[in-house]
């Protein structure tokens, strides 16, 4: 694997690991270990509920950069310098935005 696959997977761990942190703040739980697509439906159904906004561009987003992680740890395929690059702009703007919806001090 290239140094750009590990790119993808840290970036998408980094908004994960946001968004679980949410979710123990604001008491949201899943039975069992859960999976991750489960947490982040959860994030999301809070997210719309509470703020009372239409959170699908969250999700639209963390959904493409969790395909990608999963491209990037599972295949062969190299992650190109601009999927990275694309990738991690991504995450800054998810990290931003949900830091700022949920108040989360960095």
């Amino acid at each position: 694997m290239g140094c750009h696959n590990s790119v993808i997977h840290c970036a998408y761990y980094s908004i994960y690991q946001l968004i679980c942190h949410i979710c123990s703040l604001t008491r949201l739980t899943v039975k069992g270990q859960g999976s991750h697509d489960d947490i982040i439906r959860m994030f999301t159904n809070d997210c719309r509920v509470n703020h009372r906004l239409s959170c699908y561009e969250i999700q639209t987003k963390v959904k493409k950069i969790k395909a990608l992680r999963k491209t990037s740890d599972y295949s062969d395929t190299h992650i190109t310098a601009i999927e990275s690059k694309d990738s991690l702009a991504e995450v800054e703007f998810l990290l931003e935005k949900i830091n700022r919806l949920y108040n989360v001090r960095q």
